[in-house]
C-alpha cells in the first residue's frame, strides 16, 4: 500500500512539474521578403516571410512565453518589406528584432543592422524596412504597420513608413499599441518611424498619414517609447498626425528619442501635428528632442495635453527634454493657442489652487531676471502653487528665435512653497550666452507646468 502511495504521489508531482512549466519560447528567422503567408498555420515557419513568422507565432498559442522574430535575408540591403494587406495582430507576446540582420553571416559588416552608439542623434544602421502598399483604396479601414495586442511585445531595429489611412481619417499609424486586458509593458526602441532607412527624410514611399506610435486605451499601460540607453532611441518624424499619441492609457514613458527632427537631432523633419499628445495621467516624457512639429495647417505644439470627454488628466511630467522651434508652445497644457495664465503674479496665491486643466494648469514659474557675469550666470524668480510643497524647477536656455520652450536644459533646482504657496528661488551657473534667454518649468504632484515667459540674458549691471 505504500508503495503504491508513494508511486501515485510521484506521478502527480510530475503532472504538476508540467502543468506549471511555461513553454518554450520559439525564434523564427526571416529569409525572405516575400509576402506569402500560411494557410493552416502550426508553429513551424516554412518559407520563412515575415507574414508567416508572424502567424506561427500566433498559432503556437504559448503566452505568456515571448517568441522571437530575427531576420537573415541575403544581401546587404536595405531590405523591404511591402505587404498587400495588414499583417496579422500581434496577439501573443512576441519579440521583432530587425537588429538581427546580419548577424548569421560571417566575414562581412556590409549587411549588418548596427545600434545606434551615440550620445546625441543617431547612428543606428538600419536593415529591414517596412511600408505600406504603393495604392491603397479603402474608405473604411486605415492600413496599418503592426498592431499590438499582447504584452510585453518589443518592436525594435524597423523602419516604418508609409501607411495609409482610410479617406475618413482613421488609421495608417506605424505602430498601435490597443485597448486590450493585459496587453502591458511593451517596448517601442531602436526604430526610425516616418522617415527612410537613411534618418535624413520622408521616404519615397511617403509618410505614415497617422501617428507614428499610438497607445490606445486603459487596460495598455506601462509601455515605453525609446530608453534610457543610446540604442534605445527611436527616431520618429515626419507622420501627417502625432510623433507619438497616448491616449485614455497612463503610465508610460516616452524616453530619450528624436521627435520631429532627421537622425542628427538638429535638422526639421517635424510630424505635421503635435510631437506628443496625451489623453491621459501620470505619462512621463523626459530626455527627449521634440522639434520642429505642427504646420501651417495644424497648428500644433511639441507636447500637448488636453482634456478628454470628462476626465481631466493629472500627473504627466516632462522633464530634461530639449523642446524647440514647434508650431505654437513647447508645451500646452489648455489647448489653447497661447500659454494658460494661470495665477498671475502679485496677487496672494489661493491656498488650494484651484485651476481646472489638463495636469491641474500647475503654475509655471516667473523668472525675475537673467544676468552673466560672462562666465557666471544668475537666475531669480518667484513661483507660487500649492502651499507648503516641494516642486522641481527646470531652467532651459534658448536662442532669441525660439520663445516658451526650452531648448537646451541647464539644471535643476527643487522649491518648498511657504504657507501662503510662494517660493523664491536663485539659480548659480555657467555663462549662457547674452543673447539667449532663460525659461523654466515647474514639476509636483499635478504633473509639468508649460515653459515660462522667457527673459534675456542680460550683463550684470
Amino acid at each position: 500500500m505504500l508503495r503504491r502511495w508513494a508511486i501515485f504521489s510521484f506521478v502527480a508531482m510530475v503532472a504538476t512539474l508540467a502543468l506549471a512549466t511555461p513553454a518554450w519560447a520559439t525564434t523564427f528567422t526571416v529569409n525572405s521578403t516575400l509576402d506569402t503567408g500560411d494557410l493552416t498555420p502550426d508553429g513551424v515557419c516554412n518559407s520563412c516571410t515575415l507574414r508567416e513568422a508572424m502567424q506561427e507565432a500566433s498559432a503556437n498559442n504559448n503566452a505568456p512565453t515571448v517568441d522571437v522574430i530575427n531576420f537573415s535575408i541575403a544581401g546587404n540591403g536595405p531590405h523591404n518589406f511591402t505587404p498587400a494587406t495588414e499583417l496579422p495582430d500581434i496577439d501573443d507576446p512576441l519579440t521583432i528584432d530587425g537588429y538581427t540582420q546580419g548577424d548569421s553571416t560571417t566575414g562581412t559588416t556590409a549587411d549588418d543592422a548596427v545600434e545606434n552608439t551615440l550620445a546625441f542623434g543617431t547612428n543606428a544602421v538600419l536593415k529591414i524596412v517596412i511600408s505600406g502598399p504603393d495604392t491603397f483604396a479603402d474608405p473604411n479601414n486605415g492600413f496599418d504597420g503592426f498592431d499590438v495586442e499582447a504584452g510585453p511585445t518589443t518592436i525594435r531595429g524597423l523602419v516604418l513608413n508609409g501607411f495609409k489611412s482610410s479617406t475618413g481619417g482613421s488609421g495608417g499609424q506605424a505602430i498601435g499599441i490597443f485597448n486590450v486586458e493585459g496587453n502591458t509593458n511593451n517596448v517601442v526602441e531602436g526604430n526610425f518611424v516616418g522617415t527612410n532607412a537613411a534618418g535624413t527624410a520622408v521616404d519615397i514611399n511617403g509618410p505614415n498619414k497617422g501617428d507614428g506610435v499610438i497607445i490606445f486605451g486603459p487596460a495598455s499601460t506601462g509601455n515605453t517609447i525609446g530608453g534610457t540607453t543610446p540604442a534605445a532611441r527611436n527616431l520618429i518624424s515626419g507622420n501627417e498626425e502625432q510623433g507619438v499619441e497616448i491616449s485614455a492609457s497612463d503610465s508610460n514613458k516616452v524616453q530619450g528619442n528624436l521627435i520631429g527632427t532627421a537622425k542628427n537631432g538638429t535638422s526639421d523633419l517635424g510630424n505635421k501635428q503635435d510631437g506628443a499628445r496625451m489623453t491621459s495621467s501620470k505619462n512621463i516624457v523626459s530626455n527627449n528632442v521634440v522639434a520642429f512639429n505642427g504646420d501651417d495647417t495644424h497648428n500644433d505644439n511639441g507636447v500637448e495635453v488636453l482634456k478628454s470627454g470628462t476626465a481631466t488628466p493629472a500627473g504627466n511630467r516632462f522633464l530634461s527634454n530639449s523642446i524647440f522651434q514647434n508650431q505654437v508652445l513647447g508645451i500646452d497644457l489648455n489647448d489653447t493657442t497661447g500659454t494658460s495664465p494661470g495665477d498671475p503674479e502679485g496677487r496672494e496665491q489661493d491656498l488650494k489652487d484651484p485651476d481646472i486643466g489638463s495636469n491641474n494648469l500647475q503654475n509655471f514659474p516667473v523668472i525675475s531676471a537673467a544676468t552673466s557675469t560672462g562666465t557666471t550666470t544668475t537666475v531669480t524668480g518667484t513661483f507660487r502653487s500649492k502651499p507648503e510643497k516641494t516642486f522641481t524647477v527646470q531652467l532651459f536656455s534658448n536662442p532669441v528665435l525660439d520663445t516658451n520652450e526650452g531648448k537646451t536644459f541647464l539644471a535643476q533646482i527643487q522649491v518648498k512653497t511657504n504657507r501662503k504657496g510662494k517660493a523664491l528661488f536663485t539659480f548659480f551657473g555657467t555663462a549662457v550666452p547674452q543673447a539667449n534667454t532663460i525659461t523654466a518649468t515647474a514639476t509636483g504632484a499635478d504633473g509639468t507646468s508649460e515653459f515660462s515667459d522667457p527673459v534675456a540674458v542680460v550683463p550684470v549691471s
